[in-house]
């Protein structure tokens, strides 16, 4: 999964870019978990296990 995640600016121009990444992950049903506030940015998910029997 490839991520960016940008700041939008009130005037014209470019955004800021503020997290940029790439991870592994497993999809499951609790899939990936995203929540985006005004002030805040959750993302929840797994990742790749030790334990190679369960992902």
């Amino acid at each position: 999964m490839a991520y960016s995640v940008y700041r939008l600016g009130t005037q014209p121009g470019p955004s800021e870019l503020l997290l940029k990444d790439q991870h592994g992950f497993f999809l499951d049903n609790d899939g990936p978990y995203f929540l985006l506030k005004p002030e805040e940015l959750t993302m929840e998910f797994l990742d790749r296990s030790a334990d190679l029997d369960i992902h």
